[in-house]
């Protein structure tokens, strides 16, 4: 039996993952009728640390989707909210109880408090726990912008990578050789509107060219070499101008060490820093897109050189860290 004839829940649903299904499968069983309240993208814009979310009309496609798949149409209405209490105070609207995780347990205290001051009888709160990913870390929508999980609770990086030394099988030679991403051909880059704060150069060729546009990439990846060969000797020859922060880390060719995974993720955790970041390796950096597609923060973009074609562009998407995980896989562990 259903405890409750109408309860209400909302939130932001972006990047609609496992905990969310979860969620609002509770929800659902509590009452015999559900309401949704879905954040606007106005009210996502005033809230500033909510940057990189989805927009409404996507999240409420996944919502849709959702409700759709678990057959729960019928008794679900989804309505967009443009401010914490959404609903919940009108008066004409029967609602029983209203379903929040620990995060929102504050938000539903405050929508009853203005509840009473306005002559309304209390909600019911219902909590529900936070469903926790692979790691035993709770899944959030940010750390899904974040890159550091999938949307079910998977880390984009195995634990074990980060105490074994990998390396490239040859089945994966040939098809790592062909761009991953857009390729700039003769290495001829003219993108003008774009997020230097957020770009990762991978190669000398690549960097060189950035900075000789002086186009102040956030990270570069260098190790002195281009196609295998000694072509530098100094990061002033690379064209920076020798107040950039540097991180250095051993790397083998046709390898990923585990020391290479833990540099990219401390130079990641300097972005916000007034500071350009430069990771010089000292061995080869070819293979160092991957680690830095997997633990980079969805919409960084990383350009890196391609013998024989030019300059690619990949992006950080979601989609891609699925190609990385999937292409690092494959190694062989030592």
């Amino acid at each position: 039996m259903k405890k409750f004839n109408l309860v209400a829940a909302g939130g932001t649903f972006d990047r609609f993952h496992r905990g969310h299904k979860d969620f609002l499968n509770f929800a659902l069983k509590q009452g015999k009728e559900i309401i949704i309240g879905l954040t606007t993208d106005y009210y996502i814009k005033k809230n500033a640390e909510k940057n990189g979310i989805e927009p409404y009309r996507k999240r409420k496609q996944y919502l849709d989707g959702f409700i759709e798949e678990i057959k729960a149409k019928e008794k679900t209405k989804i309505i967009a909210i443009n401010d914490l209490f959404g609903p919940t105070l009108k008066k004409n609207l029967p609602i029983d109880a209203i379903v929040v995780s620990e995060n929102s347990l504050k938000g539903a205290e405050i929508i009853n408090m203005a509840r009473v001051k306005n002559n309304q009888p209390p909600l019911k709160i219902l909590m529900k726990l936070m469903v926790k990913g692979e790691d035993g870390i709770v899944i959030s929508s940010k750390r899904i912008r974040n890159g550091e999980i999938n949307r079910n609770g998977r880390p984009y990086v195995n634990h074990k990578w980060l105490f074994s030394k990998l390396i490239l099988p040859d089945t994966l030679r040939d098809f790592l050789k062909k761009p991953m991403g857009t390729l700039y051909k003769n290495g001829i880059f003219n993108e003008k509107k774009i997020d230097f704060s957020r770009i990762v150069t991978v190669g000398d060729f690549v960097t060189k060219s950035f900075n000789d546009k002086s186009l102040e990439q956030k990270i570069s990846v260098v190790d002195y070499l281009v196609n295998r060969e000694n072509r530098f000797s100094s990061f002033k020859e690379l064209g920076f101008k020798g107040d950039e922060e540097v991180i250095e880390v051993s790397n083998s060719a046709g390898c990923l060490t585990s020391a290479l995974f833990k540099s990219v993720s401390e130079i990641l955790n300097l972005v916000n820093s007034n500071k350009r970041l430069i990771l010089k390796v000292n061995g080869e950096e070819d293979l160092s897109v991957l680690p830095f597609l997997l633990l980079a923060p969805i919409g960084f973009v990383i350009f890196y050189g391609q013998p024989g074609f030019g300059i690619v562009k990949i992006e950080v998407t979601e989609e891609n860290k699925e190609i990385a995980y999937n292409i690092v896989s494959s190694f062989i562990f030592t």
